[in-house]
């Protein structure tokens, strides 16, 4: 049980540095304020736990959420300058990133390429779609309901955070409490036995796939209200933060197992940490070296504390 949730022992350790490094850390908006900001990247490494427990990857995450993005807001500006309802854009948005997330499937599954080939694809295909889209131009001018994904509050909360506590409870329930959830570690730890056992492995990758276009659709919502603009450069480089996020939070990059609310650990950790060093005016630039070294450190953790629970479990029997 200690070895499954170490990311929450490491996310408290590192919040008492970033207290002793600044007295403003443990403030009650500091502490909205850093969840608001891995709300994006925790519905990713969520979608992403499932590609990973299935032992698959996706690279094309980062691509989604700026094409969703994208699509999202120049749709949010039709209809003869009428602003479409809140509910509507949520259903254009969820329902692309679905779609996107079949085509994932449909070439990994189905054209039996390798993941990790089709979606480094995918992700090129989807990035110069963007830029073709906009004309290398930021969509702006986006209506107010679209905003308020990324920037309103329901009370004192950030709305953003509620929809991470959504999308967690969502799934770990799909992971943990349904059929699908099963197959899908089951398809992880052994492809071939899955199949031999009669599931349907090519249905649960196709879902898989499809749970991740979902997740990035939802942080594609968050970031484009939140900047107030949909960026051509939305999303770029996101794939990095989510895959050292789950891999920390505690699902084997092997596959067979997986770990949602892990991965919303590791990403408060990546969070955590960024917003440590905002605070004590470290250079930015020294971030992408901290996350560098932290996938190399949680892909290390990884196979440590994998070979640890082995050892383990050869003295039970």
């Amino acid at each position: 049980m200690i070895l499954r949730y170490k990311v929450f022992i490491i996310l408290i350790i590192i919040c008492i540095v970033a207290s002793l490094g600044s007295p403003y850390f443990l403030t009650m908006s500091n502490i909205f304020n850093v969840v608001r900001q891995i709300s994006m990247q925790g519905m990713l490494a969520i979608g992403f736990t499932m590609i990973l427990a299935c032992g698959s990857i996706d690279l094309s995450i980062g691509s989604i959420v700026g094409l969703v993005g994208v699509t999202t807001a120049m749709v949010s500006k039709l209809g003869d300058g009428l602003p479409l309802p809140f509910i509507t854009l949520v259903i254009v948005s969820l329902c692309f990133g679905a779609a996107i997330g079949f085509a994932n499937g449909f070439v990994v599954s189905t054209l039996k390429i390798p993941a990790f080939v089709a979606t480094l694809s995918t992700q090129i295909i989807m990035r110069g779609a963007i830029y073709v889209m906009t004309g290398n131009q930021h969509v702006s001018d986006i209506p107010p309901q679209l905003i308020f994904f990324g920037q309103g509050y329901v009370g004192p909360v950030p709305f953003p955070v509620i929809l991470l506590i959504i999308v967690t409870i969502a799934g770990a329930i799909v992971l943990y409490k349904t059929k699908f959830g099963r197959h899908v570690i089951a398809i992880g730890a052994n492809r071939d036995a899955a199949h031999y056992c009669g599931i349907n492995v090519k249905r649960t990758e196709y879902g898989v796939f499809v749970a991740m276009g979902l997740a990035a659709a939802m942080a594609s919502l968050v970031l484009t209200g939140r900047s107030g603009t949909a960026q051509i450069g939305g999303g770029l480089n996101m794939e990095m933060d989510a895959i050292a996020a789950v891999v920390m939070g505690g699902t084997p990059m092997t596959g067979g197992s997986g770990n949602i609310v892990g991965a919303v650990g590791g990403s408060l950790i990546i969070g955590v940490i960024s917003n440590m060093l905002n605070l004590m005016h470290v250079n930015s630039n020294w971030q992408y070296v901290v996350k560098g070294l932290l996938i190399i450190g949680a892909v290390l953790m990884d196979v440590q504390s994998t070979r640890l629970q082995a050892r383990l479990s050869d003295r039970k029997q």
